[in-house]
């Protein structure tokens, strides 16, 4: 793409957050105001069925049904490491404050995805709910960690006290979300010995809802689409926050989104975002090939 098909799309993704901001009113994307890649997206999803997603994550052995291993968006879970993401399903239940859904677990994977996520403690597990057996539902359980922005800003950027870090990634998605993703809750678990942490479960969503982009001389405009929904999305987001968590008010955003001078700030900000990103897109692709390149001379010497 040429820098300036990508200035002008950040450009118009900031007047178009900024836009959202200043008219003050939360709505959310429906299927039938949504336009291009989205619309299509939404509409595709209308008469997606639940036993066809599932067939796709799950192998039938026998009479046993297990999650697909397939070293793309699943790994094998170790005894250990099965036995913890349980635990943690078997205390979502007890921190339910008598609302907590009880699952038994059928079958537990490691689970890869999001780049947010590379690296950290991940499952997906396979459960029947207990007063349901006949249903298999999919669980995401994922370990929370502080934000980033939490060694940025330090106490500046502090505006409330959150008992665990899942508590505050719930609780934010919660309040932002017009609806939030089914299961959602935290929950604290800990190991003998061990430091108590925290992980958010909710239902697993489907890596086919999502977006995509694809390539080809529709890529500007198709981008164009996408960007003008999230600044949208963005924006609701935001103003859905306001007045909580001590955070500032609607009438204070409304201000602050009117004028320009911070789109510009901004800008520059994403660009060197950019520059940030592909050096370390280098970086981690240098020591990839280097990592595989050793594993190779490994198994020609006979030691892997």
């Amino acid at each position: 793409m040429a820098d300036e098909d990508a200035h002008n799309l950040c450009r118009r993704f900031l007047d178009t957050y900024a836009a959202a901001l200043v008219d003050g009113k939360p709505r959310w994307v429906e299927r039938a105001t949504a336009v291009g890649i989205v619309r299509d997206l939404l509409r595709g999803l209308r008469d997606r069925k639940h036993g066809p997603y599932l067939r796709d994550r799950t192998v039938r052995d026998g009479n046993q049904i297990k999650l697909r291993v397939d070293g793309h968006r699943t790994l094998a879970a170790g005894k250990d490491e099965a036995r913890r993401a349980r635990r943690i399903l078997e205390a979502y239940a007890q921190q339910g404050n008598g609302h907590g859904q009880r699952f038994v677990a059928v079958d537990v994977a490691r689970r890869i995805a999001g780049t947010g996520s590379l690296g950290l403690e991940r499952y997906v597990v396979l459960a029947r709910p207990e007063n349901d057996p006949d249903t298999l539902r999919l669980i995401d359980i994922k370990l929370a960690v502080p934000s980033v922005w939490a060694q940025a800003l330090g106490t500046s950027g502090s505006v409330s006290r959150w008992p665990a870090e899942a508590a505050r990634v719930v609780g934010a998605q919660r309040v932002s979300q017009a609806v939030s993703p089914a299961l959602l809750r935290p929950v604290v678990y800990a190991g003998k010995g061990e430091r108590p942490c925290s992980y958010v479960v909710k239902s697993l969503q489907p890596t086919a809802d999502r977006v995509a982009l694809g390539t080809g001389k529709h890529v500007v405009a198709d981008l164009d689409d996408a960007l003008q929904t999230m600044a949208r999305v963005a924006a609701w987001c935001h103003l859905r926050g306001c007045g909580r968590f001590g955070t500032d008010l609607i009438e204070r955003l409304q201000d602050d989104a009117a004028g320009t001078a911070w789109r510009k700030s901004a800008l520059k900000l994403a660009g060197h975002g950019r520059q940030v990103s592909l050096r370390q897109w280098r970086e981690f692709a240098g020591d990839y090939r280097e990592a595989v390149g050793e594993a190779k001379d490994d198994t020609h010497h006979g030691r892997a």
